[in-house]
């Protein structure tokens, strides 16, 4: 899910998965003025083929802001964020 105005992104996932795909994981972007909050209970990320690793990949550019909480999840392909505050419990 990605938003390039000043429009904002916000994300609920429960208890769900992105595994043996052919790339990221999982993927939320915003990339203008609004802000990103993304919230994720029981996420699963494996075996995903990008090349570099990222089983959640979250993305803040300009001028909005971005945080993230995940909790009781499970990210073995790693995370890559740019401009986000990620909370893990």
């Amino acid at each position: 899910m990605d938003s390039k105005d000043a429009g904002s992104v916000g994300g609920l996932m429960i208890d769900s998965s992105a595994r043996y795909n052919g790339g990221k994981g999982v993927v939320f972007e915003e990339e203008g003025e609004g802000d990103l909050s993304v919230t994720a209970s029981g996420l699963m990320t494996g075996n995903n083929d990008d090349s570099d690793g990222t089983g959640l990949e979250l993305v803040q550019e300009d001028e909005g802001a971005g945080e993230a909480t995940v909790t009781a999840s499970e990210l073995p392909d790693g995370t890559d964020l740019d401009g986000v505050e990620l909370t893990l419990n």
